[in-house]
């Protein structure tokens, strides 16, 4: 009869009671029926209704990353045992082959940031609406900012880049960048072709640019991007066609554009209606008193009716009248005076409220203030004014936001590549700067992605640790990297917590989590570094003197615990060796060199190591050779696994560094340049995970160079420090990317 008690379903209790009626309606002569509540027996225990909806986990690719594609895949998994039924991303519905156990889906991408919202649903009807969240940007960040305008009306700056042949909008509040326009947003018509300048015509709800390869005005639509010609050689007509047009501003008084054309030496108007072009100011027109020579960036002064001409030529900014075009000069290096001379003029922007203009000098790496009335020069913003924080590096547009009391510059910075690119606020108050938006991800974070070279998974603390080399200082560093968000924190520099044991030049790292530590090799040092993973503090494990000389280090370049035997395992380049050190001690042997056990398989040059515990081996990748050689862990015998002639010479390596161990897969992944290669632990065979033409061309790899698994979400996230220094997040089963970081 225990069984029968359970409170199994609806059903069951159900046949129960009706069964008890059967049988008592045999005996009606000995039972009242309205006293059944008292002699029928014990009340059945309530059914446990099922009303807490199924939760799910997102494994790919993390709650904020970004891509440059219009379309994600998201996979996952049910977060508990209760049966899934559905689960749907914005409306999308996922697929599955084992019950929602895993469930993937590929979800539609805006311009600009994305919420996408993860709705489950179980057998009992049971519904929730958000699951689970992320956040995926859809972008193709700023690589070339040129000109910049306020698009107050909307929140945003508006910034061309030639590089991307796009308008892109930054917004004013959070910084993150989308673009607004480019030759496949909204479509392909009217494309550009080297974008330069911009402007915004609020009345007609437009962007003007100028287009330096056409000689066209493009307008472009502020709420869908879409793209119209206003004017060019053959719009309206071929009348005085634009030469080379540089800069251009609106007069709205006047229902116009002016433009600086340096070809022509003019200031050409524009008509925003006909798009008819007309000369307002050149070398004869009204005469030749001051003629323009090269003129660049251009700004409406309304109050004194005239505009504001940076001439590249004359190092001087010129005051054209509006309706006259006569031309006098406000500000040179000998007008009023030398005093903050002028170097490289370019873009103008004006500041009313406080009666300035404000010009971009990039010889001087500066934003000088011009006085309105009396030209006077004094620098507004440089490296040391009005101190050294976020200094310009190459100063390229300017806008001012007299709203929130700030002006935008875009920065060019050292190596556009590097996403070092930046749009930076100035304070009118005090011109003190602060990073707006930068072309990293996730957008504003503070800490660039510099040359990241190594990377290990910290999972006790939700991050990975991310070896790094500053390409400006070249000291290096260790970052952490949020799995969630991508956002980045330093864990240990040379100015954190101290400058003891300060790095030189890092190359690998791995993680000792039985002493709260990360294990960094130093290849400048020849040293073996710890880090404290709570304070950041560094200490020597070993190097030449520590504990003692013997097989000193000489070019590090890779490392890899082999917690089973207290030790760590470095690949030194310069002796060709494995060196094992003691994890307590310090001391170094050798495991295995091209003598030790014997000359067989020897290495050749740098590289990473994986261990494959289950087959008592490491895994070493040497860029000399090609190859993955396996080493065993207890006699130093190498023998090669894979190279590109065995066990054959498909998808051959053509320089293989980092490596990592998917050994639910049963293989290991080697970043090879610009693809992830699969290789068969058993046979050594090669497939292509993902490279730059699979499954697409977007979130390319350019110079991969490590890589560590995540086996609970399986990915894999990958370092890449040439062109576009990021980590890529890699779905382990289709080759997905996406940009954790960049």
């Amino acid at each position: 009869m225990g069984s029968l008690l359970r409170p199994v379903t609806n059903k069951m209790w159900l046949y129960l009671l009706l069964l008890s009626a059967l049988i008592l309606g045999g005996c009606n002569s000995r039972f009242d029926t309205n006293s059944r509540d008292d002699d029928d027996g014990p009340t059945p225990p309530p059914v446990e209704e099922d009303t807490v909806p199924p939760t799910a986990d997102i494994a790919f690719p993390a709650y904020q990353a970004a891509t440059d594609d219009v379309q994600v895949l998201v996979t996952g998994r049910a977060a508990d045992e209760s049966e899934i039924t559905r689960v749907r991303i914005n409306g999308i519905d996922a697929a599955t082959s084992n019950g929602f156990a895993n469930w993937s889906v590929t979800i539609p991408l805006q311009p600009g940031e994305n919420q996408l919202v993860v709705e489950t649903a179980d057998e009992f009807s049971n519904i929730d609406p958000a699951a689970a969240t992320l956040l995926i940007t859809s972008n193709k960040p700023i690589i070339e900012p040129r000109d910049v305008v306020l698009d107050s009306t909307n929140d945003r700056v508006l910034v061309v880049d030639p590089g991307l042949n796009a308008v892109v909008a930054v917004s004013l509040s959070t910084g993150i960048q989308s673009v607004l326009s480019d030759n496949d947003t909204p479509n392909a018509d009217n494309p550009f072709d080297n974008i330069r300048a911009i402007t915004v015509d609020e009345v007609n709800n437009r962007a003007l640019t100028i287009d330096g390869a056409t000689k066209a005005i493009i307008a472009v639509d502020l709420s869908t991007g879409e793209r119209t010609i206003l004017s060019s050689e053959g719009i309206p007509d071929a009348t005085l066609p634009l030469r080379n047009p540089f800069g251009l501003t609106v007069d709205a008084a006047n229902n116009r554009a002016l433009v600086t054309d340096s070809v022509r030496d003019a200031v050409v108007a524009v008509d925003l209606d006909t798009g008819a072009r007309s000369i307002l100011s050149n070398d004869f027109n009204p005469n030749g008193t001051n003629p323009l020579d090269d003129p660049r960036g251009i700004a409406l002064d309304l109050a004194n009716n005239r505009a504001l001409v940076v001439d590249e030529s004359l190092i001087a900014v010129v005051a054209v009248d509006l309706i006259t075009g006569t031309r006098t000069v406000l500000s040179d290096n000998s007008t009023p005076n030398a005093t903050n001379a002028f170097s490289a003029p370019g873009r103008i922007a004006l500041d009313a409220a406080n009666n300035r203009a404000l010009v971009n000098d990039t010889d001087l790496d500066a934003v000088v203030a011009v006085n309105l009335d009396t030209g006077a020069r004094t620098i507004f913003s440089d490296s040391t004014t009005p101190n050294s924080a976020d200094a310009l590096v190459d100063p390229l547009g300017i806008a001012t936001d007299p709203t929130n009391g700030q002006a935008l510059v875009t920065d060019g910075a050292i190596n556009p590549q590097e996403m070092r690119v930046r749009v930076i606020s100035l304070a009118l108050a005090d011109g003190d700067r602060s990073v707006l938006s930068y072309g990293g991800s996730p957008e504003g974070d503070p800490i660039y992605m510099d040359s990241p070279v190594g990377i290990v998974l910290d999972e006790g603390n939700g991050r990975a640790l991310i070896a790094s080399n500053d390409s400006t200082t070249e000291l290096g560093s260790v970052f952490g990297l949020d799995l969630f968000t991508g956002s980045r924190a330093i864990v240990s520099d040379d100015n954190t917590p101290n400058a003891i044991n300060a790095f030189q030049r890092v190359s690998d790292l791995t993680l000792d989590s039985a002493r709260n530590r990360a294990l960094v090799i130093d290849r400048d040092l020849d040293a073996l570094i710890g880090i404290n993973l709570s304070t950041g503090a560094r200490t020597i494990v070993s190097n030449s003197s520590i504990p003692d000389a013997n097989n000193s280090f000489s070019f590090p370049s890779g490392v890899e615990l082999d917690e089973a035997n207290n030790r760590v395992l470095v690949k030194d380049l310069d002796l060709d060796a494995i060196v094992a050190v003691d994890l307590t001690t310090g001391a170094r042997t050798i495991l295995s060199d091209n003598t030790t056990p014997g000359p067989a398989n020897p290495f050749g040059g740098s590289g990473r190591i994986a261990l494959d515990p289950t087959r008592n081996r490491a895994l070493v990748t040497d860029r000399s050779f090609a190859s993955v050689i396996a080493v065993d862990l207890t006699t130093g015998v190498r023998n090669v696994l894979s190279n590109n002639s065995t066990p054959n010479s498909i998808n051959p390596f053509a320089d293989p560094i980092g490596i990592a161990l998917d050994e639910p897969n049963n293989r290991a992944l080697v970043v090879d340049i610009d693809k992830v290669v699969a290789v068969d632990l058993d046979t050594g065979a090669r497939t292509v995970l993902t490279d730059s033409s699979d499954p697409d061309a977007l979130n390319p790899f350019i110079f991969a160079l490590d890589i560590t698994v995540d086996e609970a979400n399986n990915k894999a996230l990958v370092t890449a420090s040439a062109g576009i220094n990021n980590v890529i997040v890699v779905e382990l089963d289709t080759g997905d990317r996406v940009v954790l970081a960049r």
